[in-house]
């Protein structure tokens, strides 16, 4: 399956961040080259990944797999998005049942274990893997990613603030704050509202 609107992704690693300790990342290459690209996952989900990408089938997929399988679907393919209100990575799960194609949202790191699993395409739009993968850095076998200040949680906003004050990059602190701001405010909005 060939699209050119979709890079093919593969997983290739998993790392913690160098400057960030609290950063779990899962790093992907392009299939036909060699450009990356960084997603965060949670700590549980750098444990799943980890077994899936030395092949063994979590509880979580072996589940999926048997269901699928009653019902006849097919995991067609995984599609990573960062369409989200805070920006971070979701994947898409594509499921076909004869002519039918379902879509089911999930976690970067479900989703990959999924494709993993099932030996399913893991993809990401081509204009947004050439935007985050402009500017990646490779030096002998280090590799280094951008991860969008969008994608970062809350804990990991605050590390990265904490020492962009204590480096005294203080245009970067303010960033940060502001991104802080900005959900706090998104949050205390759709509690009110959820009132």
């Amino acid at each position: 399956m060939s699209n050119p609107h979709f890079i093919n992704l593969v997983p290739i690693g998993l790392t913690r961040g160098a400057t960030l300790q609290g950063a779990y990342i899962l790093i992907f290459r392009e299939t036909l080259g060699m450009r990356c690209m960084a997603a965060l996952v949670s700590p549980e989900e750098y444990r799943m990944v980890s077994r899936a990408m030395q092949g063994e089938l979590s509880e979580m997929a072996m589940l999926m797999r048997q269901t699928l399988d009653t019902f006849g679907i097919r995991l067609h393919s995984v599609v990573l998005h960062n369409n989200t209100p805070h920006g971070e990575y979701r994947a898409e799960l594509l499921l076909q049942q004869g002519a039918d194609l379902r879509h089911i949202r999930q976690s970067v790191g479900v989703g990959t274990v999924l494709a993993l699993a099932f030996k399913a395409h893991l993809q990401v739009s081509a204009t947004y893997f050439d935007q985050m993968t402009h500017g990646t850095a490779a030096a002998g076998d280090m590799v280094q990613v951008r991860v969008p200040i969008s994608a970062m949680d809350e804990r990991l906003l605050k590390e990265a603030l904490d020492q962009a004050v204590a480096s005294d990059d203080f245009e970067m602190a303010s960033t940060l704050r502001d991104e802080l701001h900005r959900r706090e405010a998104s949050s205390h909005t759709s509690t009110t509202t959820a009132l």
